[in-house]
């Protein structure tokens, strides 16, 4: 027997989410994997008071989990987190914690057991204990939102230079007899800028992700017609970015390009061919007017 329980408004059926059904699961679970209590939780070496509402999930488990890959889940998450629905952020540079927006609100436990036929004044009762709960849970969460819009700042910053390091040696390990260069010497400046807006729009992991892309990929390492090759700053742009993490310029099969080309060179000698053809038939003309034979068409 599956042991508490969640609670659904017959409202969701209204919500945009309720219209995929692959969404909608995603969503379901999300709520049934929040914390429904405070309580506190060890992660790696960190022991965490994880808060109602809240549950560690990075974009790699849930890939996991779900069977999708890293970017459909970005989507998801930053879909959720652009409607309200979500917040997410990285304590102690490694723990991922997804907070349900509004959980204290649909998830209010009543510990009243009432018969099938319920009288008014009960009713009125229960009414006025969830009206209170909602209240005090509105101003615990408008007062732990200010707090945290606060300190996110200075969170973020010593977050970034810490990744930041990390992800330099990550990037020269990844780029090691490849053609883009490495960076030399800490970031600064627009590269970590570049670097800081990617870690908080995509995360951590889709950082990584595109990185691995980038160095295995042939035409940023020179392999175009052109001979071009990407750099740390244009990889981090946010307009190439998504473009590498969705795979744009992954490397293609030969195969295909080979059959096009062997195509193109027999219709190149079809074309030759009626060419020829036509030329002769004009040359016979030419020929037999010549001896009066006939008239040239």
């Amino acid at each position: 027997m599956v042991d508490g329980w969640i609670k659904l408004s017959r409202d969701i059926t209204k919500h945009w989410i309720f219209q995929n059904a692959e969404y909608f699961k995603w969503w379901f679970e999300l709520i049934a994997m929040a914390a429904w209590r405070d309580h506190k939780v060890m992660h790696d070496t960190h022991l965490i008071i994880l808060k109602r509402g809240q549950t560690i999930s990075s974009v790699a488990t849930l890939s996991r989990l779900w069977g999708r890959s890293t970017p459909t889940i970005i989507r998801f998450l930053k879909l959720l987190e652009n409607e309200g629905m979500i917040t997410r952020e990285v304590l102690y540079r490694q723990t991922p914690i997804i907070t349900i927006c509004n959980y204290a609100t649909y998830q209010v436990q009543v510990d009243t057991q009432v018969d099938t036929q319920v009288d008014t004044q009960v009713d009125t009762q229960v009414d006025t204990q969830v009206d209170t709960m909602l209240y005090r849970d509105r101003r615990k969460e408008k007062k732990e939102k200010k707090e945290k819009m606060l300190s996110i700042d200075s969170m973020q910053k010593a977050e970034a230079k810490f990744n930041a390091e990390e992800i330099r040696e990550f990037f020269n390990r990844e780029m090691l007899n490849k053609s883009i260069p490495k960076v030399r010497g800490k970031l600064k400046g627009q590269r970590l800028a570049f670097l800081t807006a990617r870690v908080r729009e995509y995360g951590i992991d889709a950082v990584r992700e595109v990185i691995t892309k980038a160095a295995q990929s042939d035409f940023l390492n020179g392999g175009g017609g052109r001979g071009f090759i990407a750099s740390f700053e244009w990889i981090f742009r946010p307009n190439n970015f998504p473009k590498v993490l969705d795979g744009n310029f992954d490397n293609r099969q030969t195969t295909t390009s080979n059959e096009n080309k062997t195509d193109n060179q027999s219709a190149a000698q079809r074309v030759e061919a009626a060419a020829n053809i036509v030329r002769r038939l004009f040359a016979e003309d030419d020929a037999r007017a010549a001896t009066g034979q006939g008239m040239p068409r």
